[in-house]
């Protein structure tokens, strides 16, 4: 049985980190998600393939809250990973910049939420 993982990951916008720990802290964050502990490695590269290996034939959700740094291209690299998933997975990126939602590939796909009364 495939299982579903939800994964919620929040505030990486705007801390202020530099892009490269930015993607260190947001590939941690999904490989204590999915292995249910503390990531043991701490090169991007090293995170990404434990990522790759990790998602492999599984299913998830994974949903990026208030990305809001133009930066986003940076996240390429943990794109191209998380395409390991099993099909029907998702990624999810919430953020107020429509220039962001762009440059994550979401055109066509986006949704914009009127402000609130």
């Amino acid at each position: 049985m495939t299982q579903l993982r939800i994964v919620l990951l929040e505030d990486f916008g705007h801390v202020p980190l530099t892009l490269l720990t930015r993607q260190e802290g947001i590939a941690k964050a999904i490989i204590e998600a999915v292995d249910g502990r503390p990531a043991d490695v701490v090169a991007l590269e090293s995170l990404l393939h434990r990522i790759h290996t990790s998602i492999e034939g599984k299913t998830f959700l994974l949903v990026i809250d208030d990305v809001c740094t133009e930066g986003a291209t940076k996240l390429e690299a943990l794109k191209e990973v998380l395409k390991n998933g099993a099909e029907g997975s998702r990624i999810l990126v919430t953020t107020r910049k429509e220039e962001v939602a762009v440059m994550m590939g979401a055109e066509g796909n986006m949704i914009f939420l009127q402000d609130l009364p």
